[in-house]
């Protein structure tokens, strides 16, 4: 499965043998990425949304439809390239195959603030009877010629087409916003009438450009129509996940850092709140270890390209939370990854584990919480990371899907994973059997190796290279035959100094879960097709999706 050639995308693919998985989807289409700069051919951070009659739109960070940088370069920026990140793609048939349709604007940009990095989540409106049920929403980060605001989007079910509503949904004020996260208000009271907020659309986000050192998580909404949005912040951190209770009170919990210590807080949401001078810690392990065991910068791991690899040779991971909301009881479950233990002696292999907590909220942002679980049942030494979890409309089933290495050896190659709860009776340390969903695949990321340029530089995520890497887009990267550049300008140089930071950047910062009557689907970014010629191949990143059977 090597070459520019080759066309996984003709084919259906069924890759594991675990009963519970119905199929495995290929969500974009890797085709599309031969022409133009064969170098940016990477999809991952797919959201989704489960629509009507077995259809499931889906969207991702697509880099071959993007630029070096995401639009932070005046070359590109004053030869008039608009920045478009994200791509989408539809089934119909449950999520057993996709059809790409690119990106989010097929004709150009008409102005720079149009353009979009990437970050791509998605929400449904699922109350029938309310004026805008079935309507499909959009958050996407901005590009980043100058990093202002957020775009927003609405999917015409006619057109096929998502159109772009916003520019700025937090009205000029934010620049450098990143990692939004949505959620609908899907609820209804008892008696069947609405909520003030039912159907009301909720996007979080982290601003860094705020008088919150290190950034701060923000909350904005509206009401579905014309209203306007609404902006609050909820405090210090980053990494948002949002939680709606059945009576339709929102949470938001996030991740903050204080003297290297890393916290998971949680804010309750209403109109007008100020931020309290106390804001309710999570006890992530227990009442008295209330911290991450992670001290690093938003929980991150640093997991090793694999176990004999040197310190440095690491990519980025992350503590951020994810939530879902029991329908019947309003119950509260919380997955995030960290250490394993608080104490992280050099040399030790087992870097991160997925935890999973369950609170109930007891008065005015105060939510009880269960001691932490383990979710992942492997027993090894190895690496567990990016989990997302859903739960079964009907509440006795909760799904957590997320990254493990168990498989391997040495820590190396790396699986998608899922386990499954019964609910019924509560969760315990019993509760979770978990299953393998892909073939393994090797991690990709920028490449933090202190050889500079790297060797064998075609092994190397090409989007964000290492720190000064010259990237020649002419001859391509290593080996390679000309690569047609009529993205480009004639007259721009032949490669690009990236300059940037991103030494260990791994750019997959979630997974994405949710549920229908039957089902639990996931998707992932799968790197277990290769690209490249003359045996110089390195994992070519794509967005795949599984369908789960309970």
């Amino acid at each position: 499965m090597t070459g520019y050639g080759y066309n996984p995308y003709a084919v259906m693919i069924q890759e594991q043998t675990d009963p519970r998985v119905v199929s495995v989807a290929l969500v974009n289409d890797p085709t599309q990425d031969l022409t133009g700069d064969i170098n940016k051919n990477s999809q991952s951070e797919c959201s989704f949304v489960l629509g009507e009659n077995s259809t499931i739109i889906a969207a991702y960070w697509d880099t071959h439809h993007s630029i070096y940088g995401l639009g932070g370069y005046d070359e590109f920026t004053s030869n008039g390239i608009f920045v478009q990140s994200t791509g989408y793609s539809i089934s119909n048939n449950g999520g057993e195959s996709f059809t790409d349709k690119e990106t989010l604007l097929q004709r150009k940009a008409e102005n720079i603030h149009e353009g979009d990095a990437g970050d791509p989540v998605m929400a449904r409106n699922t109350i029938q009877g309310h004026p805008n049920y079935g309507q499909i929403y959009l958050a996407t980060i901005p590009s980043r010629e100058e990093w202002k605001g957020l775009r927003f989007w609405e999917f015409d079910s006619d057109a096929k087409r998502f159109n772009l509503k916003s520019t700025d949904i937090t009205n000029g004020d934010i620049s450098e916003a990143d990692k939004p996260m949505i959620a609908v208000n899907n609820f209804i009271d008892e008696d069947g009438s609405y909520f003030s907020n039912s159907g009301h659309v909720y996007i979080s986000f982290t601003a860094y450009s705020t008088t919150l050192n290190d950034g701060a998580v923000h909350l904005t909404h509206y009401d579905g129509k014309d209203g306007a949005w609404n902006k609050t912040v909820i405090g210090k951190g980053h990494g948002s996940s949002i939680a709606i209770l059945p009576d339709g009170q929102v949470f938001v919990f996030y991740v903050t850092r204080e003297d290297e210590t890393n916290f998971l807080k949680y804010n309750e949401f209403y109109e007008g709140m100020e931020i309290p001078n106390t804001i309710p810690t999570i006890p992530a392990h227990s009442t008295e270890n209330m911290s991450l065991y992670s001290t690093d910068y938003n929980g991150s791991a640093n997991l090793l390209r694999q176990n004999d690899s040197p310190e440095d040779d690491n990519f980025k991971t992350n503590a951020f939370p994810r939530t879902t909301v029991n329908p019947n009881n309003g119950s509260i479950y919380l997955v995030f990854a960290d250490h394993p233990s608080r104490t992280i002696e050099e040399g030790m292999q087992d870097k991160s584990d997925i935890y999973i907590m369950e609170g109930v909220r007891i008065s005015s942002n105060e939510i009880d919480w269960k001691q932490s679980i383990r979710v992942n049942d492997d027993n090894t030494d190895t690496d567990q990371w990016l989990p997302d979890i859903s739960i079964s409309p009907s509440g006795n089933k909760l799904f957590v899907g997320y990254y493990s290495r168990q498989d391997s050896s040495n820590n190396s190659s790396i699986k998608a994973y899922g386990a499954i709860a019964d609910i019924s009776n509560g969760l315990t340390s019993n509760s979770f059997e978990s299953f393998p969903l892909s073939t393994s695949f090797p991690p990709l990321f920028a490449g933090a190796v202190t050889i500079n340029p790297p060797e064998n530089l075609w092994n190397f995520d090409h989007v964000w290279p290492q720190r000064n890497v010259r990237i020649d887009i002419i001859n391509g990267i290593a080996t390679g035959p000309a690569i047609e550049t009529d993205h480009l300008e004639p007259d721009y140089p032949d490669y690009i100094d990236t300059n940037k930071n991103y030494v260990d950047f791994c750019a997959d910062d979630y997974t994405w879960a949710d549920a229908d009557d039957t089902y639990f689907y996931f998707a992932w970014c799968d790197r277990s097709f290769s690209s490249g010629i003359n045996g110089k191949c390195r994992p070519d990143a794509n967005a795949k999706l599984a369908k789960i059977k309970y």
